[in-house]
C-alpha cells in the first residue's frame, strides 16, 4: 500500500498539509524551545535554544515510532507551475539505504493555499523504517528551515520542504513545521493519551472528536 492509499483509509479527507492539527478530530499541538528567543541580544543564534528543540524533537517521535513501525516519509514541495524536481534528490542525504531512493513515490496535487493559478505542489512519499532514515539530521534541517547558516539543511529548491512522519503501524502523523512547534495527529485518541502522559516539560493543547481541551503546562 502506498502512503496515498493508506492516507485516504485511515485519514480520510485530510489534507498533508501544515496545520493537521486544525485539519483532524484528534491531534496535538506542542510548543518547542519553551520560552526562550532564536536571537541572542546581540543578534547572535541562541543556540542553547537550538539544542533544546532538536532534543525535544526527537524525544517525541521516539516516543511515536518504535524500531519496528512501518512508516511513510512524506516531503511537500511548493512550486511553479513549470518547475520540476528529480525525486531522488530531496531526501538522499538522510536516507542510510540508497536503494530505497529509487522506491520514492511522487505526484501533482493543486497548490492548497492562495495563488492556485500559478503554483502547485509535489508530494514525494517513501515506505520504509526508522533504521532507513537519518533521523536526528532530518529533524534538524526541518528545524533550521528559517535560518540559513544553521545545518543541516534541505538542498536548495523554490520553496522548502514541509516533512511528515507518517506510522503506519500505530495511525500516526508527525510534522515538525519549523524551531517552534510540531503537530500530531492519530486515528484513535489513545495515541495522544500515551504521548501526553510523557511530555514532562512540555507546553501543548491537545483535542479529541470535536472537543477541545485546556492548553497543558507539564513541569
Amino acid at each position: 500500500m502506498h502512503a496515498k492509499d493508506y492516507l485516504a483509509v485511515c485519514f480520510a479527507d485530510l489534507e498533508l498539509v501544515p496545520s493537521i492539527y486544525h485539519r483532524w478530530h484528534t491531534g496535538m499541538h506542542i510548543a518547542l524551545g519553551g520560552d526562550s528567543h532564536q536571537l541572542l541580544d546581540n543578534d547572535q543564534l541562541n543556540m542553547d535554544l537550538f539544542h533544546l528543540v532538536y532534543h525535544q524533537a526527537l524525544t517525541i517521535l521516539r516516543h511515536l515510532f518504535d524500531s519496528d513501525d512501518e512508516l511513510y516519509l512524506a516531503a511537500n514541495l511548493y512550486k511553479g507551475k513549470r518547475g520540476r524536481i528529480k525525486k531522488t534528490n530531496l531526501f538522499r542525504p538522510f536516507i542510510r539505504r540508497k536503494k530505497l531512493l529509487y522506491q520514492i513515490r511522487a505526484h501533482t496535487l493543486p497548490y492548497p493555499f492562495e495563488d492556485e493559478s500559478l503554483f502547485e505542489y509535489q508530494q514525494f512519499s517513501l515506505k520504509c523504517r526508522p533504521a532507513d532514515i537519518r533521523i536526528p539530521a532530518l529533524l534538524k534541517a526541518a528545524c533550521n528551515k528559517d535560518f540559513p547558516p544553521l545545518k543541516p539543511r534541505f538542498k536548495a529548491h523554490a520553496g522548502y520542504p514541509d516533512i511528515f512522519f507518517i506510522n503506519k503501524s500505530k495511525d500516526i502523523i508527525f510534522f515538525i513545521y519549523d524551531d517552534r512547534g510540531c503537530e500530531v495527529v492519530a486515528k484513535e485518541p489513545a495515541a495522544l493519551e500515551s504521548l501526553s502522559s510523557r511530555l514532562s516539560g512540555y507546553t501543548y493543547d491537545i483535542k479529541t472528536r470535536d472537543e477541545q481541551l485546556p492548553v497543558h503546562l507539564n513541569r
